[in-house]
């Protein structure tokens, strides 16, 4: 015969005309395929078979306990499927350096206030992959908590203990003073007269629109300012009024008191440490009663 009409070389694929080699298939099933080959003249063939194995796809079943949330928002990924051997790969896209897991259950922190989408692919032990829709993760911003004080050190004393508050924060919608006195207010700038000395903790609270909080704090330390009285003269005459030169002290750290009572020449002829311990007149609150006159006090 001539060369144009001989047959070209054909393929049968399970008695199916496939035409010629390389043959591409897509079994849904296991399957086992005969493949015939001819020559040209369709006068000889071979024939060869071949299983194709088809594996299903791993489960896949995940769920998460927030779906949104103040940043940084924590959230833990569950994959509640039956453990036969598959392995799992998180994609939290937030691009730092924990983005992925390979854990079956992971908790992720995200940090920036975005909208992030997840995905979770399963490989069965045959190697078959199967990915999750995209579950979506959205992170609110928090509120920038911050202020000044006016005195900046914040020390003030109980004659003058007025503070002044400026609010700097950022990124809120309300805001809360707490003055660690008892007090509150929702003022942006605040004047407090604080009642009693002593160290107040002072908390600012700033809460955004949806309910994400940051906190500031600083410490104001109202002194109690020292009063000091000492009498001008007293009568140590035991007639039971005016025996004793005491003298009165408001304020004053326990323990730092000293009095030293001299008379004309210098001695020292009293002393104490205990502010409420008054001189009776005699030397060393001894028995001898010093004269009548003018004597010199030092008190510390």
């Amino acid at each position: 015969a001539h060369p144009d009409h001989l047959f070209e070389p054909s393929v049968y694929l399970s008695d199916t005309v496939f035409g010629a080699l390389p043959l591409s298939v897509i079994p849904d099933t296991t399957t086992t395929y005969t493949v015939w080959v001819y020559d040209r003249c369709k006068f000889d063939s071979i024939v060869d078979s071949v299983t194709v194995h088809t594996y299903p796809l791993p489960p896949l079943n995940f769920a998460f306990d927030k779906a949104s949330g103040c940043q940084p928002l924590t959230v833990h990924f569950n994959e509640s499927s039956p453990n036969v051997g598959q392995s799992y790969l998180w994609d939290f896209d937030d691009g730092d350096y924990e983005n992925l897991s390979f854990e079956k259950n992971p908790v992720h922190t995200f940090y920036n206030a975005v909208e992030y989408n997840v995905q979770l692919i399963v490989t069965s032990k045959e190697g078959c992959k199967k990915g999750s829709d995209t579950a979506t993760i959205v992170v609110f911003k928090k509120p920038d908590a911050r202020f000044d004080i006016y005195p900046q050190e914040g020390h003030v004393t109980i004659s003058n203990p007025l503070v002044k508050f400026y609010d700097m924060s950022a990124d809120y919608q309300y805001l809360n003073w707490n003055f660690g006195d008892g007090t509150t207010s929702q003022e942006k700038n605040p004047e407090h007269v604080f009642q009693n000395y002593g160290t107040f903790p002072v908390h600012l609270y700033a809460t955004s629109d949806k309910g994400c909080l940051d906190t500031a704090s600083a410490t104001i330390y109202v002194d109690g300012e020292t009063s000091f009285y000492a009498p001008t003269a007293f009568t140590p005459d035991d007639d039971g009024h005016n025996e004793y030169f005491t003298v009165f002290g408001r304020s004053m750290t326990p323990g730092s008191f000293k009095l030293n009572i001299y008379d004309r020449w210098g001695e020292l002829i009293f002393f104490t440490d205990d502010i409420n311990k008054g001189w009776n007149g005699k030397i060393n609150n001894g028995k001898k009663l010093c004269p009548p006159g003018v004597y010199t006090w030092v008190a510390w």
